[in-house]
Protein backbone atom coordinates (compact mmCIF):
# COMPACT_ATOMS: atom_id res chain seq x y z
CA UNK A 1 0.00 0.00 0.00
CA UNK A 2 2.75 2.59 0.68
CA UNK A 3 4.56 2.03 -2.68
CA UNK A 4 1.13 2.58 -4.27
CA UNK A 5 0.60 5.43 -1.82
CA UNK A 6 3.68 7.13 -2.99
CA UNK A 7 3.03 6.70 -6.64
CA UNK A 8 -0.36 8.98 -6.18
CA UNK A 9 1.75 11.56 -4.46
CA UNK A 10 4.00 11.57 -7.08
CA UNK A 11 1.22 11.92 -9.57
CA UNK A 12 -0.41 14.74 -7.30
CA UNK A 13 3.22 16.73 -6.59
CA UNK A 14 2.36 18.62 -10.10
CA UNK A 15 -1.14 20.24 -9.45
CA UNK A 16 -0.17 20.55 -5.74
CA UNK A 17 2.99 22.79 -6.53
CA UNK A 18 0.94 25.11 -8.95
CA UNK A 19 -2.11 25.00 -6.15
CA UNK A 20 0.35 26.12 -3.53
CA UNK A 21 1.36 28.87 -5.46
CA UNK A 22 -1.72 30.72 -5.63
CA UNK A 23 -2.56 30.04 -1.90
CA UNK A 24 -0.58 33.40 -0.96
CA UNK A 25 -2.78 35.23 -3.03
CA UNK A 26 -6.03 33.42 -2.33
CA UNK A 27 -8.44 36.00 -0.58
CA UNK A 28 -9.69 33.53 2.59
CA UNK A 29 -12.51 33.21 4.71
CA UNK A 30 -13.34 35.66 7.34
CA UNK A 31 -10.08 37.67 5.92
CA UNK A 32 -7.91 36.13 8.12
CA UNK A 33 -4.00 35.61 6.46
CA UNK A 34 -3.35 32.38 4.57
CA UNK A 35 -1.40 29.85 6.22
CA UNK A 36 2.27 30.06 5.83
CA UNK A 37 5.01 28.00 5.30
CA UNK A 38 3.91 25.18 3.60
CA UNK A 39 5.83 22.73 1.14
CA UNK A 40 5.75 23.40 -2.36
CA UNK A 41 4.63 19.62 -3.45
CA UNK A 42 2.01 19.57 -0.25
CA UNK A 43 -0.96 18.70 -2.05
CA UNK A 44 -4.43 21.07 -0.47
CA UNK A 45 -6.01 19.53 2.23
CA UNK A 46 -10.30 19.02 1.30
CA UNK A 47 -13.39 20.12 2.82
CA UNK A 48 -16.75 18.46 1.76
CA UNK A 49 -19.97 19.40 3.35
CA UNK A 50 -22.95 18.30 1.97
CA UNK A 51 -26.04 20.23 3.99
CA UNK A 52 -29.25 17.82 3.83
CA UNK A 53 -32.04 19.19 1.96
CA UNK A 54 -30.33 22.86 1.62
CA UNK A 55 -32.35 25.04 -1.49
CA UNK A 56 -30.21 26.71 -3.66
CA UNK A 57 -32.56 29.18 -3.69
CA UNK A 58 -32.30 30.23 0.25
CA UNK A 59 -28.94 31.14 -0.06
CA UNK A 60 -27.66 34.87 -0.13
CA UNK A 61 -25.44 34.16 -2.69
CA UNK A 62 -27.85 32.87 -5.07
CA UNK A 63 -29.90 35.69 -4.80
CA UNK A 64 -31.64 35.28 -1.28
CA UNK A 65 -33.04 38.53 0.35
CA UNK A 66 -33.21 36.84 3.99
CA UNK A 67 -29.85 36.81 5.92
CA UNK A 68 -29.66 32.98 5.95
CA UNK A 69 -26.13 32.35 4.81
CA UNK A 70 -23.81 34.89 5.96
CA UNK A 71 -20.79 32.29 5.87
CA UNK A 72 -21.66 30.74 2.49
CA UNK A 73 -22.10 33.93 0.96
CA UNK A 74 -18.58 34.75 2.17
CA UNK A 75 -17.32 31.58 0.76
CA UNK A 76 -18.61 32.01 -2.77
CA UNK A 77 -17.47 35.29 -3.19
CA UNK A 78 -13.90 33.86 -2.83
CA UNK A 79 -14.42 30.81 -4.92
CA UNK A 80 -16.56 29.59 -7.62
CA UNK A 81 -20.55 29.33 -7.54
CA UNK A 82 -22.33 27.25 -10.16
CA UNK A 83 -25.43 29.05 -10.72
CA UNK A 84 -27.67 25.77 -11.61
CA UNK A 85 -26.23 22.61 -9.77
CA UNK A 86 -28.63 19.75 -9.05
CA UNK A 87 -28.77 16.50 -6.81
CA UNK A 88 -28.96 12.92 -8.65
CA UNK A 89 -32.22 12.04 -6.83
CA UNK A 90 -34.59 13.83 -4.52
CA UNK A 91 -33.34 12.11 -0.82
CA UNK A 92 -30.23 11.32 0.14
CA UNK A 93 -28.69 7.32 -0.43
CA UNK A 94 -28.65 8.08 -3.80
CA UNK A 95 -27.90 11.27 -4.08
CA UNK A 96 -25.10 11.10 -1.52
CA UNK A 97 -23.47 7.86 -2.96
CA UNK A 98 -23.11 9.80 -6.54
CA UNK A 99 -21.09 12.60 -4.74
CA UNK A 100 -19.35 10.21 -2.82
CA UNK A 101 -18.58 7.88 -5.69
CA UNK A 102 -18.78 10.29 -8.63
CA UNK A 103 -21.22 7.94 -10.52
CA UNK A 104 -25.21 8.04 -11.31
CA UNK A 105 -27.57 5.89 -9.40
CA UNK A 106 -28.51 3.53 -12.30
CA UNK A 107 -24.69 3.10 -12.00
CA UNK A 108 -23.69 3.03 -8.08
CA UNK A 109 -26.97 1.18 -7.41
CA UNK A 110 -27.93 2.49 -3.95
CA UNK A 111 -31.14 3.81 -5.20
CA UNK A 112 -33.39 2.11 -2.78
CA UNK A 113 -34.21 2.39 1.26
CA UNK A 114 -32.20 -1.11 1.77
CA UNK A 115 -29.38 -1.11 -1.22
CA UNK A 116 -26.06 0.06 -0.25
CA UNK A 117 -23.57 1.41 -2.56
CA UNK A 118 -22.09 -1.32 -5.19
CA UNK A 119 -19.32 -3.50 -3.82
CA UNK A 120 -17.57 -2.65 -7.33
CA UNK A 121 -17.94 1.55 -6.81
CA UNK A 122 -15.46 3.51 -5.63
CA UNK A 123 -15.70 5.96 -3.00
CA UNK A 124 -13.77 8.59 -2.96
CA UNK A 125 -12.40 8.80 0.48
CA UNK A 126 -10.92 5.36 -0.80
CA UNK A 127 -9.25 7.22 -3.48
CA UNK A 128 -8.29 9.92 -1.15
CA UNK A 129 -6.83 7.13 1.26
CA UNK A 130 -4.60 5.70 -1.58
CA UNK A 131 -2.91 9.11 -2.18
CA UNK A 132 -1.82 9.21 1.11
CA UNK A 133 -5.08 11.30 2.86
CA UNK A 134 -5.67 11.33 6.74
CA UNK A 135 -9.59 11.27 6.72
CA UNK A 136 -12.57 11.62 9.00
CA UNK A 137 -16.26 12.32 8.50
CA UNK A 138 -18.82 13.38 11.07
CA UNK A 139 -22.74 12.45 9.49
CA UNK A 140 -25.94 13.26 10.62
CA UNK A 141 -28.19 11.33 8.58
CA UNK A 142 -29.29 7.77 9.04
CA UNK A 143 -28.59 7.08 5.17
CA UNK A 144 -25.13 7.69 5.51
CA UNK A 145 -24.17 5.26 7.47
CA UNK A 146 -21.51 2.36 7.22
CA UNK A 147 -24.35 -0.26 6.88
CA UNK A 148 -24.85 1.46 3.58
CA UNK A 149 -21.28 0.74 2.37
CA UNK A 150 -20.30 4.69 2.64
CA UNK A 151 -17.31 4.32 5.66
CA UNK A 152 -15.09 2.66 3.21
CA UNK A 153 -11.71 4.51 3.17
CA UNK A 154 -12.26 6.99 6.05
CA UNK A 155 -10.35 6.63 8.73
CA UNK A 156 -12.78 7.67 11.04
CA UNK A 157 -16.22 7.44 10.82
CA UNK A 158 -18.75 8.99 13.42
CA UNK A 159 -22.52 8.65 13.09
CA UNK A 160 -23.19 8.92 16.26
CA UNK A 161 -24.82 12.48 16.26
CA UNK A 162 -27.44 11.32 13.84
CA UNK A 163 -31.15 12.46 15.03
CA UNK A 164 -34.19 11.55 13.87
CA UNK A 165 -36.28 13.74 11.90
CA UNK A 166 -37.03 15.97 15.59
CA UNK A 167 -33.81 16.51 16.36
CA UNK A 168 -31.12 18.92 15.92
CA UNK A 169 -27.43 18.27 14.81
CA UNK A 170 -25.35 21.41 13.09
CA UNK A 171 -24.04 22.33 16.55
CA UNK A 172 -22.93 18.14 17.44
CA UNK A 173 -21.37 17.93 13.96
CA UNK A 174 -19.43 20.84 13.94
CA UNK A 175 -18.25 20.06 17.40
CA UNK A 176 -16.74 16.51 16.22
CA UNK A 177 -15.03 18.15 13.18
CA UNK A 178 -13.43 21.34 15.04
CA UNK A 179 -12.42 19.10 17.60
CA UNK A 180 -11.09 16.49 14.71
CA UNK A 181 -9.15 19.59 13.02
CA UNK A 182 -7.04 20.65 15.93
CA UNK A 183 -5.21 17.30 16.00
CA UNK A 184 -1.95 17.21 14.59
CA UNK A 185 -1.12 15.45 11.79
CA UNK A 186 1.75 15.12 9.47
CA UNK A 187 -0.72 13.97 6.30
CA UNK A 188 -3.35 16.51 4.06
CA UNK A 189 -6.61 15.18 5.46
CA UNK A 190 -10.42 15.06 3.59
CA UNK A 191 -13.10 15.64 5.88
CA UNK A 192 -16.60 14.87 5.35
CA UNK A 193 -19.06 16.79 6.83
CA UNK A 194 -22.98 15.86 6.28
CA UNK A 195 -24.97 18.61 8.39
CA UNK A 196 -28.64 17.53 9.16
CA UNK A 197 -30.97 20.25 9.77
CA UNK A 198 -32.83 22.12 7.03
CA UNK A 199 -34.26 18.77 6.99
CA UNK A 200 -37.94 18.72 8.60
CA UNK A 201 -39.49 18.42 11.07
CA UNK A 202 -38.60 22.35 11.26
CA UNK A 203 -37.70 23.78 14.06
CA UNK A 204 -37.28 27.79 15.01
CA UNK A 205 -33.23 28.23 16.38
CA UNK A 206 -33.19 31.14 19.01
CA UNK A 207 -31.17 33.96 17.09
CA UNK A 208 -32.28 32.63 13.51
CA UNK A 209 -35.80 33.73 13.28
CA UNK A 210 -37.54 35.24 10.18
CA UNK A 211 -41.14 36.19 11.13
CA UNK A 212 -44.47 34.64 11.09
CA UNK A 213 -46.53 33.24 14.25
CA UNK A 214 -47.34 29.67 14.98
CA UNK A 215 -50.44 28.66 14.21
CA UNK A 216 -52.85 25.41 14.48
CA UNK A 217 -51.17 23.74 11.14
CA UNK A 218 -48.00 25.40 11.19
CA UNK A 219 -45.71 25.95 13.72
CA UNK A 220 -42.14 25.39 14.82
CA UNK A 221 -41.86 21.78 14.98
CA UNK A 222 -44.74 20.22 13.68
CA UNK A 223 -44.33 16.81 12.30
CA UNK A 224 -44.29 16.34 8.95
CA UNK A 225 -47.59 14.03 8.93
CA UNK A 226 -49.49 16.94 10.45
CA UNK A 227 -47.71 19.67 7.62
CA UNK A 228 -48.89 17.27 4.62
CA UNK A 229 -52.28 16.60 6.11
CA UNK A 230 -53.43 20.72 6.88
CA UNK A 231 -51.38 21.70 3.20
CA UNK A 232 -54.56 21.99 1.73
CA UNK A 233 -55.77 24.20 3.97
CA UNK A 234 -52.91 26.46 4.34
CA UNK A 235 -53.13 30.29 4.20
CA UNK A 236 -50.58 32.81 3.19
CA UNK A 237 -49.88 33.30 6.95
CA UNK A 238 -48.89 29.57 7.24
CA UNK A 239 -46.83 29.51 3.75
CA UNK A 240 -45.25 32.66 4.97
CA UNK A 241 -44.70 30.38 8.29
CA UNK A 242 -43.23 27.46 6.81
CA UNK A 243 -40.65 29.08 5.09
CA UNK A 244 -39.45 31.08 7.82
CA UNK A 245 -39.43 28.35 9.75
CA UNK A 246 -37.04 26.35 7.05
CA UNK A 247 -34.93 29.73 6.47
CA UNK A 248 -34.06 29.60 10.63
CA UNK A 249 -33.22 26.06 10.11
CA UNK A 250 -30.56 27.20 7.07
CA UNK A 251 -29.26 29.96 9.15
CA UNK A 252 -28.66 27.63 12.01
CA UNK A 253 -26.34 25.59 9.61
CA UNK A 254 -24.42 28.27 8.50
CA UNK A 255 -23.78 29.40 11.64
CA UNK A 256 -22.52 26.22 13.07
CA UNK A 257 -21.19 25.61 9.01
CA UNK A 258 -19.05 29.07 9.58
CA UNK A 259 -17.59 27.83 12.97
CA UNK A 260 -15.82 25.38 11.18
CA UNK A 261 -14.62 27.69 8.77
CA UNK A 262 -13.36 29.93 11.70
CA UNK A 263 -10.97 27.06 13.20
CA UNK A 264 -9.31 26.43 9.68
CA UNK A 265 -8.54 30.21 9.55
CA UNK A 266 -7.34 30.18 13.02
CA UNK A 267 -5.41 26.94 12.09
CA UNK A 268 -3.97 28.92 9.49
CA UNK A 269 -5.10 26.32 6.90
CA UNK A 270 -8.07 28.00 5.06
CA UNK A 271 -5.26 28.98 2.17
CA UNK A 272 -4.20 25.54 2.62
CA UNK A 273 -8.16 23.58 1.99
CA UNK A 274 -10.11 22.71 -1.08
CA UNK A 275 -13.49 23.52 0.10
CA UNK A 276 -16.47 21.78 -1.72
CA UNK A 277 -20.02 22.79 -0.28
CA UNK A 278 -23.36 21.22 -1.81
CA UNK A 279 -26.50 19.81 -0.86
CA UNK A 280 -27.93 16.34 -1.56
CA UNK A 281 -31.41 17.76 -2.81
CA UNK A 282 -33.56 20.28 -1.96
CA UNK A 283 -37.32 20.42 -0.19
CA UNK A 284 -40.56 21.04 -1.48
CA UNK A 285 -42.55 23.64 0.74
CA UNK A 286 -45.98 23.25 -1.00
CA UNK A 287 -45.55 24.55 -3.60
CA UNK A 288 -46.72 21.61 -6.04
CA UNK A 289 -49.11 20.34 -3.21
CA UNK A 290 -46.01 18.80 -1.18
CA UNK A 291 -43.67 19.15 1.65
CA UNK A 292 -40.77 17.40 2.11
CA UNK A 293 -39.21 15.81 -0.65
CA UNK A 294 -37.98 11.95 -1.72
CA UNK A 295 -41.03 12.00 -4.75
CA UNK A 296 -41.12 15.02 -6.60
CA UNK A 297 -38.45 15.99 -9.37
CA UNK A 298 -39.32 19.92 -9.25
CA UNK A 299 -37.16 22.37 -8.96
CA UNK A 300 -37.57 22.77 -5.59
CA UNK A 301 -36.74 19.63 -4.64
CA UNK A 302 -33.46 18.85 -6.63
CA UNK A 303 -31.86 22.05 -7.49
CA UNK A 304 -28.82 22.29 -4.48
CA UNK A 305 -26.36 24.99 -4.48
CA UNK A 306 -22.78 23.69 -5.27
CA UNK A 307 -19.60 26.13 -4.21
CA UNK A 308 -16.15 25.34 -5.15
CA UNK A 309 -12.91 27.42 -3.14
CA UNK A 310 -9.89 27.15 -2.33
CA UNK A 311 -6.37 26.99 -4.05
CA UNK A 312 -6.14 27.92 -7.18
CA UNK A 313 -9.98 28.79 -7.31
CA UNK A 314 -10.63 31.87 -8.64
CA UNK A 315 -13.91 33.96 -8.09
CA UNK A 316 -15.93 33.12 -10.63
CA UNK A 317 -19.88 32.14 -11.48
CA UNK A 318 -20.25 29.24 -13.63
CA UNK A 319 -23.43 30.06 -15.63
CA UNK A 320 -27.02 28.57 -15.69
CA UNK A 321 -26.12 27.67 -19.26
CA UNK A 322 -23.43 24.96 -17.60
CA UNK A 323 -25.31 22.65 -15.05
CA UNK A 324 -23.81 20.50 -12.95
CA UNK A 325 -24.88 17.19 -10.49
CA UNK A 326 -23.31 15.75 -7.29
CA UNK A 327 -21.70 12.65 -9.71
CA UNK A 328 -19.54 15.15 -11.27
CA UNK A 329 -18.60 17.56 -8.16
CA UNK A 330 -16.40 14.53 -6.86
CA UNK A 331 -14.36 13.68 -10.67
CA UNK A 332 -14.24 17.74 -10.81
CA UNK A 333 -12.81 17.90 -7.17
CA UNK A 334 -10.44 14.73 -8.11
CA UNK A 335 -8.84 16.43 -11.17
CA UNK A 336 -8.34 19.85 -9.32
CA UNK A 337 -6.01 17.20 -6.90
CA UNK A 338 -4.19 15.99 -9.95
CA UNK A 339 -5.64 12.34 -9.62
CA UNK A 340 -7.41 10.69 -12.38
CA UNK A 341 -11.34 9.82 -12.99
CA UNK A 342 -12.82 7.57 -15.18
CA UNK A 343 -13.77 8.84 -18.48
CA UNK A 344 -17.14 9.02 -20.32
CA UNK A 345 -18.95 7.96 -16.58
CA UNK A 346 -22.03 9.62 -17.72
CA UNK A 347 -21.94 8.06 -20.91
CA UNK A 348 -24.53 9.03 -24.30
CA UNK A 349 -25.60 12.04 -21.22
CA UNK A 350 -22.70 13.66 -21.92
CA UNK A 351 -21.25 16.46 -19.06
CA UNK A 352 -23.88 18.99 -19.92
CA UNK A 353 -26.76 16.84 -19.29
CA UNK A 354 -28.78 16.07 -16.15
CA UNK A 355 -30.41 12.95 -15.35
CA UNK A 356 -32.41 12.91 -11.55
CA UNK A 357 -33.68 9.90 -10.69
CA UNK A 358 -36.07 8.08 -8.01
CA UNK A 359 -36.89 4.55 -8.20
CA UNK A 360 -38.12 3.23 -4.79
CA UNK A 361 -40.83 1.43 -2.78
CA UNK A 362 -42.05 2.90 -0.05
CA UNK A 363 -42.05 6.68 0.85
CA UNK A 364 -38.95 7.99 3.38
CA UNK A 365 -40.76 7.90 6.50
CA UNK A 366 -40.40 6.72 10.13
CA UNK A 367 -41.74 3.78 10.67
CA UNK A 368 -43.08 5.40 14.38
CA UNK A 369 -46.32 6.54 13.69
CA UNK A 370 -47.17 9.58 16.11
CA UNK A 371 -50.32 10.40 17.73
CA UNK A 372 -51.77 13.81 16.34
CA UNK A 373 -51.43 16.42 18.88
CA UNK A 374 -54.12 18.66 17.62
CA UNK A 375 -58.08 16.99 16.98
CA UNK A 376 -60.83 19.08 15.75
CA UNK A 377 -64.56 18.86 15.28
CA UNK A 378 -66.48 21.52 14.80
CA UNK A 379 -66.76 24.16 16.86
CA UNK A 380 -64.83 22.46 18.60
CA UNK A 381 -60.70 22.15 18.91
CA UNK A 382 -58.26 19.61 20.91
CA UNK A 383 -54.72 19.91 22.32
CA UNK A 384 -52.50 17.59 23.63
CA UNK A 385 -49.63 18.02 25.83
CA UNK A 386 -47.78 14.66 26.96
CA UNK A 387 -45.71 14.68 29.72
CA UNK A 388 -41.89 13.39 30.33
CA UNK A 389 -43.50 10.30 31.72
CA UNK A 390 -45.97 10.15 29.03
CA UNK A 391 -49.42 10.92 30.75
CA UNK A 392 -51.55 12.86 28.47
CA UNK A 393 -53.63 16.07 29.40
CA UNK A 394 -55.94 18.34 27.73
CA UNK A 395 -57.10 21.89 26.45
CA UNK A 396 -60.22 22.41 24.74
CA UNK A 397 -61.42 25.68 22.72
CA UNK A 398 -64.88 25.94 21.81
CA UNK A 399 -63.99 27.97 17.95
CA UNK A 400 -67.35 30.09 17.28
CA UNK A 401 -67.16 31.80 20.46
CA UNK A 402 -64.84 35.50 20.76
CA UNK A 403 -61.15 35.41 21.17
CA UNK A 404 -60.54 35.17 24.96
CA UNK A 405 -63.60 33.33 25.83
CA UNK A 406 -62.69 30.55 23.60
CA UNK A 407 -60.41 28.24 26.63
CA UNK A 408 -63.01 25.86 28.06
CA UNK A 409 -62.34 23.61 31.46
CA UNK A 410 -61.91 19.95 29.73
CA UNK A 411 -63.73 18.79 33.23
CA UNK A 412 -66.96 20.67 31.99
CA UNK A 413 -67.00 19.27 28.78
CA UNK A 414 -66.38 15.22 29.37
CA UNK A 415 -68.90 14.18 26.62
CA UNK A 416 -66.78 16.83 24.27
CA UNK A 417 -63.85 15.50 25.42
CA UNK A 418 -64.67 11.79 24.33
CA UNK A 419 -66.03 12.58 21.40
CA UNK A 420 -62.23 14.34 20.53
CA UNK A 421 -60.66 11.46 21.88
CA UNK A 422 -62.43 9.03 19.87
CA UNK A 423 -61.44 11.31 16.76
CA UNK A 424 -57.96 11.19 17.68
CA UNK A 425 -58.16 7.57 17.63
CA UNK A 426 -59.63 7.41 14.22
CA UNK A 427 -57.11 9.59 12.92
CA UNK A 428 -53.94 7.43 14.73
CA UNK A 429 -55.81 4.42 12.50
CA UNK A 430 -56.07 6.27 9.05
CA UNK A 431 -52.07 7.05 9.72
CA UNK A 432 -50.90 3.52 10.40
CA UNK A 433 -53.25 3.06 7.16
CA UNK A 434 -51.23 5.57 5.37
CA UNK A 435 -47.59 4.20 6.29
CA UNK A 436 -48.61 0.70 5.34
CA UNK A 437 -49.80 1.86 1.83
CA UNK A 438 -47.09 4.28 1.42
CA UNK A 439 -44.63 1.17 2.43
CA UNK A 440 -46.28 -0.38 -0.48
CA UNK A 441 -45.75 2.12 -2.91
CA UNK A 442 -43.60 2.34 -6.01
CA UNK A 443 -42.33 5.24 -7.55
CA UNK A 444 -40.46 5.41 -10.62
CA UNK A 445 -39.53 9.06 -11.87
CA UNK A 446 -37.00 10.65 -14.24
CA UNK A 447 -36.49 13.94 -14.96
CA UNK A 448 -34.28 14.55 -18.06
CA UNK A 449 -32.60 18.43 -18.70
CA UNK A 450 -31.39 19.85 -22.03
CA UNK A 451 -30.41 23.33 -21.75
CA UNK A 452 -33.94 25.21 -20.46
CA UNK A 453 -36.17 22.15 -21.39
CA UNK A 454 -36.97 19.61 -18.50
CA UNK A 455 -38.70 16.70 -18.97
CA UNK A 456 -40.23 14.89 -16.42
CA UNK A 457 -41.25 11.37 -16.74
CA UNK A 458 -43.42 9.15 -14.60
CA UNK A 459 -42.79 5.43 -15.69
CA UNK A 460 -45.17 4.03 -13.28
CA UNK A 461 -48.30 5.26 -14.19
CA UNK A 462 -47.14 6.38 -17.72
CA UNK A 463 -47.48 10.09 -17.50
CA UNK A 464 -44.76 12.89 -18.60
CA UNK A 465 -44.40 17.00 -18.14
CA UNK A 466 -42.43 19.49 -20.00
CA UNK A 467 -41.50 22.93 -18.81
CA UNK A 468 -39.43 25.45 -20.01
CA UNK A 469 -37.43 26.89 -17.38
CA UNK A 470 -36.15 30.12 -18.96
CA UNK A 471 -39.31 31.38 -19.12
CA UNK A 472 -41.32 29.27 -15.90
CA UNK A 473 -38.70 28.35 -13.66
CA UNK A 474 -41.00 27.33 -10.99
CA UNK A 475 -42.37 24.81 -13.20
CA UNK A 476 -45.97 25.78 -13.56
CA UNK A 477 -46.95 25.67 -16.70
CA UNK A 478 -46.92 21.38 -18.05
CA UNK A 479 -46.46 22.40 -22.16
CA UNK A 480 -46.39 18.53 -22.81
CA UNK A 481 -49.61 19.17 -25.17
CA UNK A 482 -49.32 22.48 -25.27
CA UNK A 483 -49.12 22.01 -29.56
CA UNK A 484 -47.44 20.22 -31.92
CA UNK A 485 -44.04 21.31 -31.57
CA UNK A 486 -44.12 20.81 -27.71
CA UNK A 487 -45.45 17.22 -28.51
CA UNK A 488 -42.53 16.31 -30.13
CA UNK A 489 -39.65 17.71 -28.20
CA UNK A 490 -41.40 15.58 -25.80
CA UNK A 491 -41.04 12.72 -28.43
CA UNK A 492 -37.33 13.25 -28.63
CA UNK A 493 -36.77 13.70 -25.40
CA UNK A 494 -38.02 10.61 -24.59
CA UNK A 495 -35.85 9.25 -27.22
CA UNK A 496 -32.93 10.35 -25.81
CA UNK A 497 -33.78 9.62 -22.19
CA UNK A 498 -34.17 6.05 -23.05
CA UNK A 499 -31.19 5.84 -24.52
CA UNK A 500 -29.53 7.69 -21.44
CA UNK A 501 -30.84 4.84 -19.41
CA UNK A 502 -29.71 1.74 -21.46
CA UNK A 503 -26.60 2.81 -21.91
CA UNK A 504 -26.32 3.21 -17.94
CA UNK A 505 -28.29 0.07 -17.36
CA UNK A 506 -25.51 -1.88 -19.80
CA UNK A 507 -22.68 -0.33 -17.54
CA UNK A 508 -23.98 -0.46 -13.99
CA UNK A 509 -21.97 -1.53 -10.99
CA UNK A 510 -23.09 -5.01 -9.92
CA UNK A 511 -26.20 -4.74 -6.93
CA UNK A 512 -24.71 -5.21 -3.52
CA UNK A 513 -26.92 -7.45 -1.04
CA UNK A 514 -30.06 -5.71 0.36
CA UNK A 515 -30.33 -4.72 3.79
CA UNK A 516 -32.31 -7.33 5.57
CA UNK A 517 -35.27 -5.59 7.42
CA UNK A 518 -34.24 -7.64 10.47
CA UNK A 519 -30.89 -5.94 9.52
CA UNK A 520 -32.18 -2.60 9.49
CA UNK A 521 -34.32 -2.56 12.55
CA UNK A 522 -31.03 -3.71 14.46
CA UNK A 523 -29.35 -0.73 13.00
CA UNK A 524 -31.90 1.60 13.87
CA UNK A 525 -31.57 0.38 17.97
CA UNK A 526 -28.43 0.78 18.19
CA UNK A 527 -28.28 3.94 16.69
CA UNK A 528 -31.50 5.26 19.25
CA UNK A 529 -28.89 3.83 21.84
CA UNK A 530 -25.69 5.89 20.58
CA UNK A 531 -27.66 8.90 19.39
CA UNK A 532 -30.17 8.32 16.80
CA UNK A 533 -32.88 10.09 18.66
CA UNK A 534 -35.18 12.71 19.33
CA UNK A 535 -33.23 15.72 20.87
Amino acid sequence: MRDARTIRWLAIAPAAAVLALACAQDVVHGGAPAGAGASPAAPPNVLLVCIDTLRADRLGCYGYARKTSPHLDRLAARGQRFERAYGTAPWTLPSTTSLLTGLLPELHRATNFASPVSPDAELLSQRLADAGYDSAAYVGNYFVQPIFGLAKGFASYSGDCSVDRTGVNSDKISDGAITWLAQKREKPFFLYLHYFDPHYNYIEHEGFAFGGEDSDRVYSGADIYDLREGEKQFTDADRFRLNALYDSEVAYTDHHLGRVFAKLDELGLTGKTLIVVTADHGEALAEHGWIGHTLQLYEESVRVPLIVAGPGVAPEVVPAAKPRQGDQAERDLLARLGLETEEHLRGVLGEEGVLISVDTVGIDEPAEVKWPKAVKAEPWKMLIDTDEKGVDSYRIFKMDEPKGKRKKDPADYPEVVKELLVKREQLYEQRLKDRDRHAQAMTRRRALIDGSWKLIVDEIEGGCELYDLASDPHEQRDLSQENPETKARVAAMKGRLAAVLADLRARARRDADPISIEALEAFRKKLEATGYASK
